[in-house]
């Protein structure tokens, strides 16, 4: 096990919880850092879900600063960072290259994030699309992404919060990306990822990375 995807050009890393660190090229793209500690590349491109403290870190923001660097997040919080790029749940753009198409994120049946407050994001890089569901459910805009072509998806299975596992293992049959990798789990909520692995089944190959 490792906590590498390597899919060529591109090498997309989990750093715990929902926090991703994706590098292609010369770029470095972080999505939700969260609880980073010591020195890190900085970033070209910080990709912020939500507002709650464990998605929307402002110390893990800084630590990864350097001119240029632009941060995108859902409108409703992009105050909150000067010359940030604020985004609604249906924006498409491109940044650097990469672009970037803007999808809901939210719960259907708990409290913790209502429709409008968060956002996922799907980065197209070359030829490959990865998806980063943000902290969700699943959601019926979903049923739209199964014609995509998604290389990865990174789906949250911890429960409480997000869908779990049963149902991102359902999610994972409906958007059928080549790869799935589980987050949002260790830190804030526990979860097994390899019973999520045998959830997924042949739908999609998982890979359960390690932090």
């Amino acid at each position: 096990m490792t906590d590498t995807l390597d899919l060529g050009r591109i090498v997309i890393k989990w750093l715990g919880h929902a926090t991703f660190w994706i590098k292609c090229d010369h770029l470095s793209i972080y999505i939700d850092p969260y609880d980073l500690e010591g020195a890190r590349e900085p970033a070209d491109l910080v990709l912020i879900t939500h507002g709650h403290y464990d998605h929307f870190d402002k110390k893990s923001i800084d630590l990864l600063k350097k001119p240029g660097m632009l941060v995108v997040m859902p409108d409703v919080i992009a105050h909150k960072i000067p010359d940030s790029k604020g985004v609604s749940q249906v924006d498409k753009f491109e940044v650097l290259g990469i672009k970037v198409q803007v999808m809901p994120a939210y719960n259907v049946n708990k409290p913790y994030h209502p429709r409008g407050a968060g956002v996922g994001y799907i980065l197209t890089i070359g030829n490959k699309k990865i998806y980063h569901a943000g902290d969700t459910d699943l959601i019926p805009e979903m049923k739209d992404l199964e014609f995509q072509g998604l290389e990865v998806a990174l789906l949250p299975i911890g429960g409480t919060y997000t869908m779990d596992a049963a149902e991102a293992s359902e999610v994972a049959s409906i958007i059928k990306p080549k790869i799935v990798v589980p987050m949002h789990y260790g830190k804030v909520v526990k979860a097994d990822p390899w019973k999520f692995k045998s959830m997924v089944g042949d739908d999609a190959e998982v890979r359960v990375l390690e932090r």
